[in-house]
């Protein structure tokens, strides 16, 4: 059995847009400009692959909206901030608060109408369909619909409004230098990977698999197969200091992201890491090993 979910974007906090989009061109990505979101307060640019996935450069369209993010999130008030009164306004602006780094990812439902109720039947809690959206450079309205889970260990779900095709970039957008094709699987740390692994079954409505097959040294780890993606769960073990860390600011969250690069003379898995303080990192071996 497989779910009908798949994997459509990882969304990687910047500090600066036009920035962000030059340090990934560098590296060999085609990068299109997004728009600013409903509301104003954020913009983004997009790496889309011929997969169908894609990376989101996400950044508030002002730095003193930022400084208020993290003033609101150290005091934790989020909650009282209007664009935040909605789950996924305040999940999205929390990960803007906590940081540059690699924040969030998303599932693609084909309907929402026809995914949320199995799912909570199955017994997970989900906030939603909420709408959202955001104009283009060249005017075009995009509308979606998003699904968020209670549990951060959980990507968010979304569906499209408006035809799938104004969301994400064809054509020569898909078209990167150092030939990268695809997502081929997504890195979650979690605290606790039996309880986790509950919630991706609820979600998934699939089993997990072992041994996993991005396995990283020091931890547990299971993978659910999402078509072509594979999502890993890790769990550090007592003595991996380096995953401990990384939890220590935030209960769950992606690591990283295997890329796939193609070229004439064969394909080989990528891993994208961007971590404050390190920077963006493209790497051919586990970046946790």
């Amino acid at each position: 059995m497989s779910s009908t979910l798949i994997f459509d974007h990882a969304i990687l906090v910047v500090n600066n847009l036009p920035v962000a989009m030059r340090q990934f061109t560098q590296l060999g990505f085609t990068v299109t400009p997004g728009g600013v979101h409903v509301g104003g307060l954020t913009h983004n640019a997009l790496i889309a692959f011929t997969d169908g996935g894609y990376l989101e450069l996400l950044a508030t369209s002002r730095r003193s909206t930022t400084t208020l993010l993290k003033v609101l999130h150290f005091t934790r008030v989020m909650r009282l901030y209007a664009p935040a009164r909605f789950p996924i306004g305040k999940r999205l602006l929390t990960d803007i608060a906590s940081g540059v780094g690699l924040r969030d990812f998303a599932l693609l439902s084909s309907n929402l109408d026809e995914d949320l109720p199995p799912i909570r039947q199955r017994g997970l809690a989900l906030d939603g369909p909420q709408p959202g959206g955001r104009q283009r450079p060249d005017g075009q309205q995009v509308s979606w619909r998003t699904a968020v889970p209670a549990t951060i260990d959980l990507p968010f779900l979304i569906d499209d409004v408006t035809p799938r095709l104004l969301r994400f970039p064809t054509g020569s957008a898909q078209q990167h230098a150092n030939q990268v094709s695809g997502v081929t699987g997504v890195i979650v740390a979690v605290t606790d990977i039996e309880k986790s692994a509950e919630h991706y079954v609820a979600l998934l409505g699939i089993d997990p698999q072992e041994p996993s097959q991005f396995p990283l040294p020091g931890t547990r780890s299971i993978d659910f197969a999402l078509g072509s993606t594979i999502l890993t769960l890790v769990e550090p073990a007592r003595g991996n200091a380096t995953l401990r860390k990384s939890l220590a600011t935030r209960s769950a969250g992606p690591l990283a992201i295997w890329l796939q690069a193609t070229s004439p003379e064969g394909s080989t898995q990528i891993a994208l890491t961007c971590q404050p303080g390190r920077g963006i990192t493209l790497s051919r071996s586990n970046p946790y090993s």
